[in-house]
């Protein structure tokens, strides 16, 4: 069932006093148990009664009225959210059903009836890992987006192709190929993150290798070895051996420039990127307003960055969203 009142009274069953922790120009905090400004609004354009999520100008986020698409409740096991113009997220349910939601006028946010292990939200469609390992995708990505035949262990959904690694570690792409992110690298890979119009992944061997539109030096992997990879708008991400980031693409400092922490995991959006410390913290930083690098000061067990949109899980599969949210 989809929310519609505020998270505040979730909030406030947590802790008296909510922190948002906010990155790019350094981290600050925000109290949201005090009033910012006239009427208790928040930077960002948010409010004290809709203290998670910030809502910003334009579309306002989930979760409650005002024209806002509502956030479901949880639990998820699985969360990702639509990189480009950000318009829908889906979720896996512990029961291996999937809900997707955002704007009426996206086609991806029909949920599928079959069961799945993961999901990845591409612009427009979706596409996921069944529980038997084959792919199914659903919307409409602007080409054919049929998934090929075999088994897979992970599949990322970008705008208008999407990539999967195969059981034995190789990978398949399908959709657009105008600037080469259909045509993959041979050998073995343990991780596939595709952006607009670009793909990166991670080989067996830890080394990354990046594909597809280079435009801003985004497809221009650098060397060494490394635990995590993400593709965003015109960027990407990665984590070295010590877990702290290193970014490449865009010549935005605000990207160009991620904080010192260490990271368990990241997640790239369009012009934002999110990591999950190794404290549950979430750090976001990005050349978009505070609305998307502002996130809860919770603990968490994984987060996902959009275009417009971040979401993050607790332990028990809570969502917790923040971010300009979607159109109706």
């Amino acid at each position: 069932m989809l929310r519609t009142s505020s998270l505040f009274t979730l909030v406030s069953a947590v802790a008296t006093t909510v922190l948002f922790s906010c990155s790019g120009n350094g981290n600050t905090t925000l109290d949201a148990s005090a009033d910012k400004g006239a009427g208790g609004a928040f930077a960002g354009g948010g409010s004290k009664a809709d203290a998670l999520p910030i809502s910003c100008g334009g579309y306002l986020g989930p979760n409650a009225g005002g024209g806002r698409v509502a956030t479901p409740d949880g639990p998820f096991t699985q969360v990702s959210i639509s990189i480009y113009l950000s318009a829908h997220a889906c979720g896996v349910r512990p029961d291996y059903s999937v809900l997707c939601w955002g704007s009426t006028n996206d086609r991806a946010t029909l949920s599928p009836t079959d069961l799945y292990q993961s999901v990845s939200a591409g612009v427009g469609y979706n596409c996921g890992v069944k529980v038997d390992g084959t792919v199914g995708c659903w919307g409409s990505g602007g080409v054919d987006m049929t998934p090929p035949p075999g088994v897979f262990t992970q599949v990322s959904a970008g705008r208008g192709a999407a990539c999967a690694i195969r059981d034995d570690g190789t990978l398949a792409c399908w959709g657009n190929n105008g600037d080469g992110q259909g045509k993959p690298p041979s050998g073995a890979f343990h991780a596939v993150s595709c952006g607009v119009d670009f793909a990166c992944g991670m080989r067996t061997t830890g080394t990354l290798a990046c594909w597809g539109n280079n435009t801003y030096g985004q497809s221009s992997a650098p060397a060494g070895n490394y635990v995590a990879v993400a593709a965003g708008g015109i960027f990407a991400c990665a984590l070295k051996t010590d877990h702290t980031a290193t970014c490449w693409g865009s010549t935005d400092s605000s990207l160009q420039k991620p904080p010192a922490d260490a990271f368990q995991s990241i997640s790239a959006g369009e012009s934002h990127i999110c990591g999950l410390r190794a404290d549950g913290r979430v750090i976001c930083w990005g050349e978009w307003s505070d609305c998307l690098t502002m996130a809860p000061a919770f603990t968490f067990a994984s987060v996902a960055a959009g275009g417009g949109e971040s979401c993050a899980l607790t332990a028990d599969g809570t969502p917790y969203c923040w971010g300009y949210g979607f159109p109706p």
